[in-house]
């Protein structure tokens, strides 16, 4: 969402915009802001819904030193995007598999994980897309089954 910017404007980007596309695959997020509003989905409108704005940066980048990206994600809070809403709070760390959590929502600025990402094109403009969001548990090996 594009707006105006005043003269004691706070200069935070780091040389990235949100229009860079970047290839498909996984990237660290640290979530910069987080706004509630409504939808206007087809199918959700009017459920409430989290306008984020993540800061990307390469999967290796466990420093957070430098950011090569911006994604927009939006979480409906309704049944048809629910799945989504509960693998953003796995990613962050703040729900298990399989566990019931209240989500504290004002903590979420702030919150970093692992996110999949592609390049998504509408109305002639590209953009990151959020496909999903990645369970670090997931990123863990196995375990080996003990044949003794």
């Amino acid at each position: 969402m594009a707006e105006k910017k005043d003269w004691d404007s706070p200069i935070d980007e780091n040389g990235s915009t949100p229009n860079a596309v970047l290839p498909q695959g996984e990237y660290r997020f640290v979530v910069k802001s987080l706004v509630k509003t409504v939808s206007k989905g087809a199918k959700t409108s009017g459920a409430p819904q989290a306008k984020m704005v993540l800061m990307i940066y390469d999967k290796n980048d466990e420093t957070y030193a430098n950011q090569i990206g911006i994604a927009i994600d939006r979480l409906t809070l309704h049944t048809e995007t629910w799945g989504m809403v509960c693998q953003f709070f796995k990613a962050i760390g703040e729900r298990k598999h399989g566990e019931t959590i209240q989500p504290n929502w004002e903590e979420v600025p702030g919150a970093s994980g692992l996110v999949k990402l592609s390049p998504h094109t509408f109305e002639g403009k590209t953009h990151m897309q959020v496909d999903a969001y990645i369970d670090p548990a997931g990123q863990q090996e196995p375990a080996k089954p003990d044949f003794d």
